[in-house]
């Protein structure tokens, strides 16, 4: 099974309309703070 990770930030409505879908639909996912990172790399599959 993949997995998700959902980078969001505090301000952010499309991180809060993302983490709604992801809730209302049952999947799981992981939460991370995207300001907190410095250099993200997106695996791509």
């Amino acid at each position: 099974m993949k997995r998700v990770v959902l980078y969001v930030s505090d301000k952010c409505p499309h991180c809060r309309e993302a983490k709604k879908y992801l809730d209302d639909n049952g999947i799981q996912y992981r939460l991370t703070n995207a300001k907190m990172q410095k250099c993200k790399e997106v695996e791509k599959s």
